[in-house]
């Protein structure tokens, strides 16, 4: 690197005051590339100077370190934009992230150039309430790069959440709108004179009216008045510039309307590949084929010798030994180490098998490719015979073959490829195995993945660029310019930028991020608040209809009841018979047996009018057979006019219930 020297044998951090652009570039480098960390950049640069013998003069604050790596993102953010004027085409990721329990969103975007090269960008973590366009916006020194940009934008990759299929639309629009509008504007600039007056006069006159007239528009301020006025413009030429479109033919629309979204693969790679494992171990038997023989160790293959019914047996076929053989879980165990020297020996080179004992994508996958292409190697390292000889098994051989061609020909391609010229690559692999093309499952593409597919819409196949770390104790701020500056090729227009990074440091801007984030928890505290009341609200006054409600005690009052008709007075409602049922859920006896159905619609519901009225007559018998005759009989002589006396009324338990008030509610 670079450095500045006075009087040849001394390094100078500053130069009458100011850091030199050189310095710059190393504090950087030192930060973002070699992970120094920023309270520690001065130490590093002495005992490098003072190994090398070259005294410093000057010194570099932390306050200044920071300012440096701001300065290396808002440089990065100008390269951006100037990559996105030259694009053929852009493409858009996010994913969520938390930091410091707060809902963040990853961003990255990817610029394709006419020559279909690609280079990747980290645009910076950000609150998820802020949203893309503020986002862009800020990256851009205008509102036309801002729009440029958006126009230029062809893929957005995110996972299959609702919420991002939602986002991908919405950006659609928005996209659409960006683009009429700027081409309304290119209209308006070609106009002649004339066409130019008249334009400004509409436009003016609809400023003049949306601001509620004359009389309104001269109370109002000369910024209230352009607001205004923008607005009436923009709203114009989005309507000329929707007109100019329409006239264009099919394939113009096409293209200039291209905004394909796609999900992460990696969890539809994960699912196709446990499916075809099942198919394949289903196949063996349905074809009268002998499959793949069980891989048993010593012990077990001993135990499966009792027979295929006992419990030892059964064990054993649930027990694998390749895994444990070429990388055990455990490194004192294994032959991992042994087999890694093998290979060194016999290929002049090392191998390190996939750990296939933990979850980690593809790794199945890929122990198969490494065993069938090294597989005589692998036969002469094995001593562990039972592995040996289901190595040696056609059967098994067929399904490592299988799984490797899926490995090479759709999971490796989803990761280095673009996922819309995927299709071609099926045709590489066509080894002659008689049962390959029955065990192949992957029948065809979805259009996404066929030939042809669209290169200025390039994305990766999956979304690993957002899964990203924060640094605990890091601003936000921080971590973006440092992230970005790492990705991004950076400009030397330092000076312009030590103004504006430091007005941007000085501005609190931290502080706003923290205050936005901690007025959003506060907001979000008191709507979770007002809906906890409303909900017990709603409890409450559940439980009070239910207290107040005058149950049927009998079969037959409830029959009687039932047969009114429709409209007249008495009539029994789906409501009424909801009552009726929740009553008897809340005052069951324990041990009774009922069963009621909580839900009161729904496939797991309790049906039409006459379901509840079964389920309503199946509770009160099992409610009679509970022990609580003495209560229907209070009740019954309270209808009859008969007076009980106190020693015949039984207080009946009803604290214990088979379901609990909260279960019940939480419908």
């Amino acid at each position: 690197m670079k450095t500045t020297i006075v009087d040849g044998p001394s390094l100078q951090l500053k130069n009458h005051g100011i850091i030199p652009d050189d310095t710059h570039s190393l504090i950087n480098d030192l930060i973002a590339k070699d992970g120094v960390n920023p309270e520690h950049v001065l130490s590093v640069l002495n005992r490098m100077a003072n190994h090398l013998g070259v005294p410093v003069e000057g010194s570099v604050s932390d306050q200044s370190t920071k300012r440096i790596v701001l300065e290396g993102g808002a440089a990065a953010k100008m390269q951006v934009v100037q990559c996105i004027k030259n694009a053929k085409g852009l493409t858009i990721s996010g994913d969520g992230t938390t930091h410091k329990n707060n809902n963040l969103e990853s961003h990255h975007a990817t610029i394709i150039d006419e020559n279909n090269h690609k280079t990747q960008f980290f645009l910076g973590i950000q609150m998820a309430l802020e949203g893309w366009v503020d986002l862009y916006s800020s990256h851009c020194q205008s509102g036309e790069n801002a729009r440029d940009f958006w126009i230029t934008v062809t893929g957005m990759h995110t996972d299959h959440a609702e919420d991002q299929k939602k986002l991908f639309q919405l950006l659609q629009t928005w996209k659409q709108r960006c683009e009429c509008e700027k081409r309304g504007e290119e209209t308006i600039l070609k106009s002649t004179p004339h066409e130019l007056l008249d334009i400004l006069f509409k436009v003016s006159q609809e400023a003049i009216i949306n601001a509620g007239g004359m009389a309104s528009w001269e109370n109002l301020s000369q910024n209230e008045r352009k607001t205004h006025h923008d607005e009436a413009f923009c709203r114009f030429a989005f309507e000329l510039g929707e007109a100019e479109f329409a006239k264009l033919d099919d394939s113009q629309k096409k293209n200039i309307d291209l905004l394909i979204w796609a999900g992460c693969c990696m969890h539809k790679e994960m699912n196709a590949f446990k499916g075809g494992c099942t198919h394949m171990s289903r196949w063996w038997e349905e074809n009268g084929v002998s499959g793949p023989i069980k891989m048993y160790n010593r012990d077990n293959a001993a135990a499966a010798d009792l027979g295929a019914g006992t419990a030892a047996a059964k064990h054993a076929e649930d027990c694998t030994q390749a895994g444990a053989v070429f990388r055990h879980k455990d490194q004192k165990r294994g032959q991992q180490d042994t087999l890694r020297y093998f290979w060194d020996l016999e290929m002049g080179f090392t191998l390190c098998f996939p750990d296939t004992s933990n979850t980690c994508f593809q790794s199945h996958a890929e122990a198969c490719a490494i065993i069938i292409t090294y597989l005589d190697l692998i036969l002469q390292f094995l001593s562990y015979r039972n592995v040996k000889y289901g190595y040696k098994d056609n059967a098994t051989q067929h399904e490592f073959v299988v799984i490797t061609i899926y490995y090479q020909a759709i999971g490796v391609p989803y990761i280095e490829t673009n996922m819309l010229k995927l299709g071609p690559l099926h045709e590489k692999c066509k080894p002659q195995l008689p049962h390959l093309s029955s065990l192949l499952i992957w029948e065809r593409f979805t259009s996404e993945f066929l030939a042809g597919g669209i290169e200025s819409a390039w994305m990766e196949s999956t979304n690993d660029l957002n899964k990203t770390r924060i640094w605990p104790n890091m601003s936000l701020n921080y971590f973006n310019a440092l992230q970005i500056y790492l990705k991004s090729l950076t400009s030397e227009e330092h000076t312009a930028l030590r103004k504006l990074v430091c007005d941007q440091d000085s501005s609190g801007n931290n502080r706003a991020i923290k205050y936005t984030m901690a007025q959003h928890m506060k907001d979000v505290a008191s709507q979770n608040a007002d809906k906890d009341r409303t909900h017990a609200a709603r409890i409450a006054c559940a439980e009070e209809a239910i207290d107040g409600c005058d149950p049927y005690w009998t079969s037959q009052a409830l029959e009687e009841a039932y047969k009114i008709w429709c409209g007249a007075n008495g009539y029994l409602t789906v409501a009424a018979l909801d009552l009726q049922l929740d009553w008897h859920i809340k005052n069951s006896k324990n041990g009774s047996g009922l069963e009621i159905l909580k839900a009161k619609s729904g496939a797991k519901g309790r049906g039409d009018r006459e379901s509840r009225y079964r389920h309503l007559q199946v509770a009160i018998a099992k409610y009679k057979a509970a022990g609580n005759l003495a209560v229907e009989a209070e009740h019954a002589g309270a209808e009859t006019g008969v007076e009980s006396s106190q020693e015949e009324i039984i207080d009946v338990d009803v604290e214990g219930q088979d379901d609990s008030e909260d279960e019940f509610y939480s419908r």
